[in-house]
């Protein structure tokens, strides 16, 4: 099985404010409704490993960046976009490489 973050693309997304006001709470800024995603497209997954690998948040200001990484449900922030971005894709290239099956 390749590597799927080699599959993956950042693309945006928003969540309603409900969402987003506990993972403000976690991390202690506001944060903006639009966020960057990295997903795996409906193509690429061959029935294997489902959608988002990881999300990014900005705050309104964009002096702080708080990144989230699906498989391992891990937070952590960030001063900038590209550490945030690239801790991401670097943790979700971590994920064990078992077969998963979307539901």
């Amino acid at each position: 099985m390749k590597n799927i973050v080699e599959l993956a693309e950042w693309g945006k997304e928003s969540y309603d404010r409900s969402v987003i006001e506990p993972i403000e709470q976690m991390c202690g800024h506001r944060l903006c409704q639009r966020y960057e995603e990295l997903y795996v497209d409906m193509d690429n997954r061959d029935g294997r490993d489902c959608g988002t690998l990881g999300e990014v948040f900005a705050s309104p200001e964009e002096d702080f960046y708080f990144a989230w990484v699906e498989w391992m449900n891990q937070y952590k922030g960030f001063e900038s976009l590209d550490e945030a971005k690239n801790w991401v894709e670097e943790m979700a290239a971590r994920e064990p490489k078992e077969e998963k099956k979307c539901l």
